[in-house]
């Protein structure tokens, strides 16, 4: 697998002007993963303007000058220990152009390092159409914890 050659990557907390391109890469997102979320552009768009203004986290991820993914997370109860509090990261996407070079390993490091208290655990889900992302979330040490299933 070849590296990165170019800036690791950074993070920093999305802005009202950065949601367009944050709804584009989110129904990209939802492409990539075969969901069947029926979302309008217009609906990203709103929803990230939601998030932005309540306690979800929304992190752009650029190299260099170039916005090449996000995140958004929050600190949120465990589902099964109310007690625990745990960063919950909802979405966290790389630019298909820019995957399999390590950026989306380096770049989930860099958010975890700017945005996560020191080791606190960490949960996500990830969908069962989506092997690739359940392989690169394994590589980072990511374990299933529990299966979701769904009727009709």
């Amino acid at each position: 697998m070849a590296r990165i050659a170019s800036t690791e990557p950074s993070v920093r907390k999305a802005e009202v002007g950065d949601v367009p391109i944050l709804a584009r890469m989110n129904q990209r997102l939802v492409q990539d993963q075969g969901s069947r979320n029926p979302f309008t552009s217009a609906q990203y768009e709103e929803r990230f303007t939601d998030w932005l203004d309540s306690d979800w986290q929304v992190d752009v991820v650029h190299q260099g000058d170039e916005i090449v993914g996000y995140s958004v997370h929050r600190i949120q109860s465990d589902v099964y220990d109310p007690d625990q509090q745990v960063v919950y990261v909802r979405q966290f996407y790389i630019e298909r152009e820019h995957r399999r070079r390590g950026l989306g390993t380096t770049a989930f490091a860099a958010l975890q390092a700017a945005r996560f208290p020191a080791a606190q655990t960490i949960s996500l889900d990830v969908l069962a159409t989506n092997p690739s992302g359940q392989r690169f979330w394994e590589r980072l040490g990511f374990e299933p914890y529990f299966v979701s299933m769904k009727r009709g």
